[in-house]
């Protein structure tokens, strides 16, 4: 069995936290994500392909299991940590929302397509993207 590092993601003195995106420091690795009550927090980085919508110190937050982007953040949006914690909360309240009453058409609107290792699932689904068992974009 792997065990797995768990990082307190309000911990300022971690490896990566809550903290630095409030401060806008995502550092080079962007790619490392920061986990939140199963959302994953990615920091846009300097040098990354820019859409017009993402600025330096933007966050987007995706849901555990999705592809989709749930919400952009701006880091100068927030004063302290609690704030995004606030925000954040309010994100998980509607995850869960959509998961035990809504419709998977309501979930796939809110957080994307579900993944899925299962190529049959998601051939002509709206609702389900294949990926490896390595996950989205690992090569096969």
């Amino acid at each position: 069995m792997t065990e797995f590092a768990e990082v307190n993601a309000l911990d300022p003195t971690a490896g990566r936290s809550l903290h630095d995106l409030v401060a806008g420091n995502v550092g080079e690795d962007s790619q490392q994500a920061i986990e939140y009550c199963g959302f994953f927090l990615h920091g846009y980085a300097y040098g990354q392909e820019a859409d017009e919508e993402w600025a330096e110190g933007d966050i987007y937050v995706q849901a555990d299991g999705h592809v989709g982007v749930v919400e952009w953040l701006s880091s100068e949006d927030y004063d302290d940590v609690l704030e995004l914690v606030d925000d954040l909360n309010a994100l998980l309240l509607e995850w869960e929302n959509h998961i035990e009453h809504g419709s998977i058409d309501d979930l796939v609107d809110f957080a994307g397509p579900k993944q899925t290792t299962d190529p049959e699932k998601a051939e002509g689904s709206d609702h389900y993207v294949h990926v490896s068992e390595r996950g989205v974009g690992a090569d096969a």
